[in-house]
Formats: structure tokens, sequence, C-alpha cells
């Protein structure tokens, strides 16, 4: 899986802001950060519960 500059935006609040990271099926990933930094929405962008971003 790879993501380019993944953008997200709820009005004006940017909850993304232009990530990049690429890394194979066979890896186990984990996402760590503090609470409303964009861990769920990020993973919601990958598995296609949210369509509407900027990016690849």
């Amino acid at each position: 899986m790879e993501l380019k500059q993944i953008t997200k935006q709820y009005g004006n609040n940017t909850v993304i802001d232009r990530v990049d990271f690429a890394f194979n099926d066979s890896k186990i990933v984990g996402l760590i950060g503090k609470n409303g930094v964009g861990k769920t929405t990020l993973m919601k962008i990958m598995n296609g519960n949210i369509i509407n971003y900027q990016g690849d």
C-alpha cells in the first residue's frame, strides 16, 4: 500500500496534511499518536470508508 500527499479537512480544520508512506502487504503497521491527530481518519481513508480527501 502506498499513500501520497494525503490531506483531509473537516471544514477549516486540517486533520491530515500531506501524509506520504508506503509498506508491503505482508507487514504489520501501527499508528501511534495523541488523541485527535487523525489516526482513525487515516485508517478510514486507507480502507475506503472515507472517500472525500485529497491525494493518491
